[in-house]
């Protein structure tokens, strides 16, 4: 099954309304970004996809707010060599009980391939990607649906402005690597001090105590969602 197939087999309606509810449209708006909504998804139908050997994994990562269903881009190829059986993450259920310098040891294993952002890539790929269907009813296929569009209409609904953003990144890309061709004193007058920053915006520092806490915050959240990667990309090895 690929994005398009798994979108078909969904009501429009439905994955409608969750992405209804990440705009936090209006009362009195919500009817008509509905209709709006509907005929995008409907519309997708139109759109002939393209195999590219990527695969889209549901996995329910962790962050400031709380649980999100992030859909994850892989390439194929890399996944059954990529995935250590002998990680440290695998047996690895809860770490509430490990130590704050365990947890941020744990935090920088790095035993699975790294995934991929999608969010400017051609929609025909996008509806190409494969879908494994046990992690799709496992996350919710509705769920993974919206999860899926709202990525991929990151930067709108019209795909020509989507390329123009990703031409915009593109050009950016460029001149940051001319920026640090250049000397050490001359890349200084293209940056601004985060101190200044702060300043501008009279936000206060933080004291030595907060930015540890927040580390240890990050730590954690960083192992949960490893933890979670890992054991869906296992999951997802073991069961092809």
């Amino acid at each position: 099954m690929n994005v398009k197939e798994l979108i078909i087999s969904q009501p429009p309606a439905a994955i409608a309304a969750l992405l209804l509810d990440k705009f936090h449209a209006k009362p009195d708006d919500r009817e008509r970004v509905m209709k709006r909504l509907v005929k995008f998804i409907e519309g997708l139908n139109q759109i002939e996809p393209v195999d590219c050997g990527h695969l889209i994994l549901g996995i329910f990562h962790v962050d400031e707010d709380g649980d999100f269903l992030d859909p994850c881009l892989y390439c194929k190829e890399e996944l059954e060599a990529g995935c250590r059986a002998d990680s440290e993450l695998a047996g690895l259920e809860d770490i509430g009980e490990l130590a704050e310098e365990e947890i941020e040891r744990l935090a920088h294993l790095r035993d699975f391939p790294e995934s991929y952002a999608f969010e400017f890539s051609p929609w025909n790929e996008i509806l190409g990607y494969e879908i494994d269907v046990r992690n799709a009813y496992d996350v919710g296929a509705t769920e993974l649906c919206a999860a899926v569009i709202w990525e991929m209409t990151f930067f709108g609904f019209d795909e020509e402005r989507v390329e123009a953003e990703r031409q915009k990144l593109h050009e950016a890309a460029r001149e940051a690597e001319e920026i640090r061709k250049l000397p050490e004193e001359e890349q200084r007058k293209f940056y601004v001090p985060m101190e200044e920053v702060f300043a501008k915006f009279d936000i206060p520092e933080r004291t030595e105590e907060e930015k540890q806490e927040a580390h240890r915050k990050l730590c954690r959240e960083v192992l949960t969602n490893n933890v979670r990667t890992y054991q869906a990309l296992k999951k997802y090895v073991r069961e092809i």
